[in-house]
């Protein structure tokens, strides 16, 4: 495995949430707050991380990097519903993602390489 399949997240629908995986957050410069952003064409999803608060972001734990049985994770229900229903993928399924560093603290994700996973996977 190159080290371009190690920048993953994942999307669970059934719990809303989305995973965000140590490889991603350490490439983004183990960053305090992060910035989740689409494309307007709605086929790429962008992690930024930024070292204060910019509106809107949301907080990284710093339980996250002290301790590796800890995860990053967001949970918003509205924001779970409406990539599904951009994405026409299952309401209750699992995707994961594979990311490119696209510039300096800046990963992007396309929504079209993503993998259906069963409901038992989850790394």
């Amino acid at each position: 495995m190159n080290s371009v399949q190690t920048h993953t997240i994942r999307f669970t629908f059934g719990n809303n949430r989305l995973y965000i995986s140590m490889d991603v957050l350490r490439t983004i410069g183990d960053p305090d707050f992060i910035q989740v952003f689409i494309s307007r064409d709605r086929m790429t999803l962008f992690i930024r991380g930024c070292d204060k608060k910019e509106v809107p972001c949301f907080a990284v734990p710093p339980r996250v990097y002290e301790d590796p049985e800890y995860k990053c994770i967001l949970r918003k229900v509205a924001f779970a519903e409406a990539i599904s229903l951009a994405q026409k993928w299952d309401r209750k399924g699992n995707y994961r993602l594979y990311g490119v560093p696209v510039s300096q603290k800046v990963i992007g994700f396309a929504f079209a390489k993503a993998e259906r996973i069963d409901n038992g996977f989850y790394s």
